[in-house]
């Protein structure tokens, strides 16, 4: 009986994890289809303005 519970729980808990990563991969996959595409020298800019943002606002 304990043995059934414990299996269970752990089921559940499987099965919690596994839903909530892809609603996670899907929402991450939605973002990457709805977003420009950059190339790495765009983020790399991109980072330094903001880096350079923070910097004058200190």
């Amino acid at each position: 009986m304990v043995k059934d519970k414990a299996l269970e729980t752990g089921s559940k808990s499987v099965d919690a994890a596994r839903s909530l990563s892809n609603e996670t991969l899907d929402r991450a996959n939605s973002v990457k289809a709805n977003s420009p595409a950059r190339s790495p020298s765009e983020c790399a800019v991109g980072a330094e303005a903001r880096r350079s943002a923070a910097r004058k606002a200190e």
